[in-house]
C-alpha cells in the first residue's frame, strides 16, 4: 500500500542491501520496464522487478526480483502521483534544436528530473535554486559522484506553466524519448498566469 490518492506515476524502490536502485515511471514504455537511478542504462524491457498491472490507486506492483523483493527483508519505496499545480510526471520526444519543446506542467517548476528512456545517457537534475533566473544552465547528474555542472550552451527555461529546452544537448533534448518529474516552485499557486 502506498497510501497516495491516485494511482502512482512515478517509484524508486530497493531492498536495503540492493546495489541498484530501479525506478518505474508511468509514461515509460513498454509498462513494467524500468530504469537504474544509478545507472545509464536504458529502459530495461524485463518486468521481473515492477508489476506494472499492480500499480493502483491502493498499492505498487513488485514482481520477485531480489532488487524490489528480496525475501525477508525490509524495502523502501518512494512514491509520488501527479497532483494538480503540485507535481507533474510524463515524458516528450526531443528535435534536436536549440529551439526545444516545451513541456507543460501547469506551474513553474522548482525541480525537474530528466532521464532518456531509449538510449544511455545521464540522468538531469534541473532546479531554481541554483538557476534562479532563466536560462537555467546548472545541472546535478543523481547517478555520478561529480560536482554540479553547467555550460552555457546547456540551457533550459524555467517557465511559469513549464519548461522549455534551448539546447539540443542529448541529455535533455536530442532525437529520445524522455521521460520526467516535476514538481512546483509556489505549489498550488492559482490561477497559473503566464509572465
Amino acid at each position: 500500500g502506498h497510501g497516495l490518492n491516485g494511482s502512482p506515476d512515478f517509484v524508486i524502490g530497493t531492498g536495503y542491501t540492493g546495489a541498484l536502485i530501479p525506478v518505474w515511471h508511468s509514461a515509460g514504455t513498454p509498462a513494467g520496464g524500468y530504469l537504474y537511478l544509478n545507472s545509464v542504462n536504458r529502459w530495461q524491457t524485463n518486468i521481473d522487478i515492477w508489476n506494472s498491472p499492480n500499480m493502483t490507486a491502493t498499492t505498487i506492483g513488485v514482481n520477485t526480483n531480489q532488487i524490489v523483493n528480496p525475501n525477508g527483508q525490509l524495502c523502501t519505496a518512494y512514491v509520488w502521483t501527479a497532483i494538480p499545480g503540485y507535481s507533474a510526471f510524463g515524458s516528450y520526444t526531443g528535435n534536436n534544436s536549440t529551439d526545444g519543446p516545451f513541456i507543460y506542467t501547469g506551474f513553474k517548476p522548482a525541480f525537474v528530473l530528466i532521464r532518456v528512456i531509449n538510449a544511455q545517457t545521464n540522468w538531469v537534475v534541473i532546479d531554481s535554486t541554483r538557476n534562479p533566473s532563466n536560462p537555467a544552465n546548472l545541472y546535478l547528474h543523481p547517478n555520478l559522484t561529480d560536482n554540479e555542472s553547467g555550460n552555457i550552451t546547456q540551457q533550459t527555461d524555467m517557465l511559469s506553466n513549464g519548461f522549455k529546452f534551448r539546447s539540443n544537448w542529448n541529455n535533455i533534448n536530442y532525437t529520445y524519448t524522455y521521460v520526467y518529474a516535476a514538481f512546483a516552485e509556489n505549489p498550488f499557486q492559482s490561477p497559473v498566469t503566464a509572465r
